[in-house]
């Protein structure tokens, strides 16, 4: 905190990381994008615009968490508007997925082939990382399919984003694996 009341940028930027992180794993998502709004200025002003989407995509996904898809999109789109200008694909296309994820939580998000097409090239993209990034735009495909009544290329689809991130050292392996049992749950519905 001391480091955002005196006017040390070098501090600010070495401990704002850190700090934005303790506030989002303590669910206080409104002081950690106080951190990350100070930390987007200072790299505004330092002309670093990769590292400045970097931290709005951030700033937008404390949004995302907090369970405020529709505050979130406009940060994403402008985050990956910011990548596709400094031509960083992985990060654009994780921007993008994060921005389809709020459509998809809102209702707002037409699961036509076009949306399809870019989410598999996006997954592409971002599989060639071998990060967790990978199991979002599979994640989505899949609840895409679920919402179609199409189950086992959902069941597979999540298979596919488990195995992306299994050692990512997150919960999403284990929070795509609820959504997996909850699928599996649904085919045996409907083979009934």
């Amino acid at each position: 905190h001391q480091s955002l009341e005196i006017n040390d940028e070098e501090l600010q930027k070495r401990s704002g990381n850190l700090l934005y992180r303790w506030y989002e794993h303590h669910f206080k998502y409104n002081e950690a994008r106080k951190v990350l709004n100070r930390l987007i200025e200072i790299h505004r002003k330092e002309r670093k615009r990769i590292r400045e989407a970097i931290l709005i995509n951030n700033f937008a996904f404390e949004y995302w968490l907090e369970g405020k898809p529709d505050n979130a999109i406009p940060y994403f789109e402008e985050a990956a508007s910011i990548f596709k200008e400094e031509d960083d694909l992985f990060n654009c296309s994780n921007s993008r997925v994060n921005y389809l994820m709020c459509k998809f939580a809102l209702n707002k998000l037409e699961d036509n082939e076009e949306i399809e097409k870019e989410l598999r090239e996006h997954a592409q993209t971002l599989s060639t990382s071998g990060l967790w990034q990978e199991r979002k735009p599979l994640i989505l495909l899949a609840k895409i399919e679920e919402r179609r009544g199409n189950i086992n290329e959902a069941i597979g689809l999540v298979k596919k984003a488990i195995e992306s991130s299994k050692n990512s050292n997150t919960r999403y392996p284990e929070q795509d694996g609820g959504y997996l049992n909850y699928l599996l749950s649904e085919k045996k519905l409907q083979a009934r």
